[in-house]
């Protein structure tokens, strides 16, 4: 196409920046290598022999000509001085000049500033300079004085002999080390000259390789465009959306097939003219101006894209018809050009029309069905409520086995045809839209809970476990309709318990943000209600919801009901403003949730411990934290016969994550656990954010010393119960009487075996005989291992701290049936592993074998 220059440009200008990187990058190494041969070839020069060799022999030749000089002023002091010659001082003279010129050619000369540098040689050269201009004044006068000045002259220069030694051979060595750094100066600039060559070649080779990958790369992408403008020209000749091309003036440059069919025209008719006189019918004509300059606005020289809009255009025979259009910019060179989609919209909008008046049919028909069914269902509950109302007064009377059998039979079928008119009603009063959205606060902990409580009698008759959770951060209390949400879980959790026979259902719940609401921060709860029963099939998962529609239809199938209630609980669902869903996989079990807007609210403050005392109707929320297997099945049995809910962690970790989800009206927290000590899950419920932060907190643990009560107060406990735990010392403590200590700690020892009797008779009536049983068998088993440990001595913290955790247990267990003597026994035993008393550890062990040998008959294991 045209436009591909303008696609084109931003490359082509890539590669001209590229080119031009690479092309200095060569210069400058080309430069740089240049640089590094002149420094090479200056370097080889000044190692040229000559000079080096010239210094060397000035250096040398300085010690020599001083010797001559000496040798020449011995020579005329051996002579007699009437034997003295002038030609003798001459040559005193001659070589006291030469020596002298040596001097000045080492103190000045240009070879030797750098030697001069050095303190130790230029101070020589002075000192010997000032000895030669000392007798300067001799050596130009007469003969006489010089005969007299020979010996001062001897002795002069025999002193700065040794001096000239050093500095000559000082100077050789520091001339000889100048050679060296040079010749590695050399050797430094012929490797960096060495490595820029390789990386210049390198650089060269890659450039060319690059070179050659984008030519083949150009070729081939000029290959793919022209494919690609033959692929975009057959497409544009066959498509049924009319293309038009037009300018930034609004004159049209390219009018495709599907445009002739459209508007009448021909290509050559159209190109060059403007297409808001031919296209736009006269009316909008401005509209479309307006649009065309706010287009070009908006491109800003670049790329825009408008979403499709309806429009209005003009055939050529001045029908006008709807279109949608499709609006993109692009750039043909400089050019900006606006390239416009058509589709004619007539046919749609006829259908559009047909659909909506095919919809307000439907709707009137729903609305006079659900009216109709309305009315139908309240004709039948009056008979009928006569009906059953006769029937319970004549259960009254006195009637035969034969009549009392056939009046429950028909109450019974009564009831049920009852429960059936009633979800007609429900789904009457909702497509009627009666049924109005009462918004209140509701805990989310109680309503599930409640479902469950009155679930669980039905899911237990089919052989299934029940039960719900929190998905991530518990927020137990929301603003919804509490009637609308529970009628819809009950629906789905009744739906679950028809389909699943010997298996288990999971209730989870999870609140997350949904962005802001009318009514200030808006959250999404999602309830999924998951099972293990026989599934769904995927070609009817859209259908479980339709009214009076089941998975199996036929006279045998396993779950009755009218298939209503997913129906209603869909109606439900959206009375909320919610969704509601279903995944399933036939065989194992299906997964139904349901997401509704709700309002965050914040629950009631905690309850100060004495209300929770309301008897077994106040179903109150405790958590029993206990890693005693025998200790948490008496306590949960105790509370839930008094009739608190309970759920129960064995250890303080998972405590801490219960705590976080939901909120408990009462916390029971053993000390000694694994994982997290009671004492640090105290802190951390307190310190953190969660459910039950407030909630009130008791230490129950069996070792209940006196200062242990402040330490358990500082953790953030609000009480203690000691063990074991009877009805009567919960009931005191739940009613509010002092709990520093509720359990009375005195111990005897032995314990009597009265006592014994009595505590397992309550146990007994608490749990019943067969549990007490399995308790004793267990606790039997716990002694016996812990008597066959005890015989190893302790050896290491390892073994050190399992036996004190061992004996911590079996003390617990002791404490809970009563036998406080041989869990005074077990606690010193913990204390002595702890601190490794293995001496005092054994002694304990043995008393610990006949006290249990003495309560094992008393409880009869």
């Amino acid at each position: 196409m045209k436009g591909e220059s303008s696609f084109s440009r931003p490359r082509e200008r890539g590669n001209l920046v590229l080119g031009a990187i690479v092309g200095l990058g060569l210069a400058f190494s080309v430069v740089l290598v240049s640089q590094l041969a002149n420094q090479a070839l200056r370097d080889v020069e000044s190692l040229k022999s000559a000079t080096s060799d010239n210094v060397q022999w000035t250096l040398s030749q300085a010690e020599v000509e001083l010797l001559g000089l000496q040798v020449a002023v011995e020579q005329v002091m051996a002579l007699n001085p009437e034997q003295v010659s002038p030609q003798d001082l001459d040559a005193v003279r001659k070589a006291f000049d030469i020596f002298f010129s040596r001097l000045a050619t080492l103190s000045s000369g240009r070879l030797f500033a750098e030697l001069n540098k050095d303190p130790a040689f230029s101070d020589t050269m002075q000192q010997a300079q000032r000895v030669m201009h000392a007798h300067l004044a001799v050596i130009d006068g007469t003969d006489t004085d010089l005969v007299a000045a020979l010996p001062a002259m001897r002795h002069a220069f025999s002193m700065i002999q040794p001096a000239v030694r050093t500095a000559s051979v000082q100077g050789l060595v520091q001339f000889a080390e100048q050679s060296d750094l040079r010749r590695e100066a050399l050797a430094g600039t012929l490797r960096r000259l060495l490595v820029l060559v390789v990386l210049l070649f390198s650089a060269l080779t890659t450039v060319s390789l690059y070179l050659l990958i984008v030519n083949r790369r150009t070729l081939r992408r000029r290959f793919q465009v022209e494919q690609m403008n033959q692929r975009m020209a057959t497409i544009l000749s066959t498509s049924q959306d009319a293309v038009v091309v037009v300018d930034s003036a609004g004159r049209i440059r390219e009018f495709s097939p599907a445009a002739e069919r459209m508007f009448g025209y021909s290509a050559q008719d159209v190109i060059g003219r403007d297409s808001a006189d031919i296209l736009v019918p006269r009316g909008i004509r401005r509209s479309y101006l307006r649009e065309m300059r706010n287009l070009k606005q908006e491109s800003d020289g670049q790329g825009a894209r408008k979403e499709p809009f309806r429009f209005k255009a003009m055939r050529r025979n001045g029908e006008v018809l709807p279109i949608e259009l499709t609006v993109q910019t692009a750039l043909d060179g400089p050019e900006l050009i606006i390239v416009g989609f058509i589709r004619d919209m007539s046919r749609q909008i006829a259908d559009e029309r047909e659909l909506i008046a095919a919809r307000d049919h439907a709707l009137e028909g729903e609305r006079i069905k659900a009216e109709f069914l309305t009315v139908m269902s309240h004709e039948i509950r009056t008979p009928l409520n006569g009906m059953l109302g006769n029937l319970s007064l004549l259960e009254e009377t006195e009637l035969s086995p034969v009549q009392t059998r056939y009046v429950r039979s028909m109450d019974i079928s009564g009831r049920l045809l009852m429960s059936h008119v009633d979800a007609v009603l429900d789904i009457a009063s909702l497509e009627a839209g009666k049924v109005s959205v009462n918004i209140e606060k509701v805990c989310i902990d109680e309503l599930l809970q409640d479902i469950v409580d009155s679930q669980g009698g039905s899911a237990a008759a089919r052989g299934n476990a029940i039960a719900w959770g929190w998905v991530g951060t518990a927020a137990p209390w929301v603003e919804t309709d509490p009637k609308h949400l529970q009628q819809i879980l009950l629906n789905l959790v009744g739906n679950a318990i028809k389909f699943t026979e010997n298996g288990r259902i999971d209730i989870e719940v999870e609140l997350s943000f949904a962005g802001p609401s009318d009514n200030g921060t808006g959250s999404l709860l999602e309830v999924r209600v998951i099972d293990t029963g026989i599934g769904i099939p995927e070609d009817q998962l859209d259908l479980v919801f339709e009214d009076f529609r089941t998975t199996d239809a036929s006279f045998h199938r396993a779950a009755g009901g009218t298939g209503l209630g997913l129906g209603i609980a869909r109606r439900l669902t959206h009375n909320l403003g919610g969704e509601i869903g279903v995944a399933s996989e036939p065989g194992e079990g299906s997964a139904f949730y349901i997401q509704i807007p709700v309002t965050r609210a914040s629950g009631p403050q905690a309850r100060p411990l004495e209300t929770l005392v309301q008897g077994p109707l106040s179903k109150q929320d405790v958590l029993v934290v206990e890693d005693n297997e025998i200790n948490l099945k008496v306590v949960v049995e105790m509370l839930e016969r008094e009739g608190y809910r309970v759920t129960a962690a064995r250890d303080g970790h998972s405590a801490v994550e219960e705590a976080s989800k939901r909120f408990f009206d009462l916390i029971l927290m053993d000390i000694s656990m694994p994982v997290m000590d009671g004492l640090e899950a105290a802190r951390r419920i307190r310190e953190g954010d969660g459910a039950s932060a407030r909630s009130q907190i008791v230490a129950f643990t069996a070792n209940v010393l006196p200062g242990d009560a402040r330490r358990y107060k500082v953790a953030g406990m609000n009480g203690v119960l000691g063990k074991p735990l009877t009805f009567q010392a919960l009931r005191d403590h739940l009613s509010g009487l002092p709990s520093e200590v509720v359990a009375d700690r005195e111990q005897k020892d032995p314990t009597p075996a009265s006592q014994i009797e009595d505590r397992l008779a309550e146990l007994r009536t608490a749990l019943g005989d067969v549990e007490v049983s399995k308790l004793l068998h267990l606790f039997g088993g716990e002694c016996a291992d812990l008597l066959h440990d005890i015989s190893t001595p302790l050896a290491g913290a390892g073994a050190r701290g399992d036996m004190a955790r061992r004996c911590h247990q079996v003390a617990g267990s002791a404490a809970v049936l009563g036998l406080n003597g041989l869990q005074a026994i077990l606690a010193r035993m913990e204390e002595a592993a702890q601190i490794l008393e293995s001496e005092e550890f054994s002694i304990l062990a043995a008393e610990f074998g006949r006290r249990w040998e003495t309560s094992r008959k008393s409880l009869g294991v």
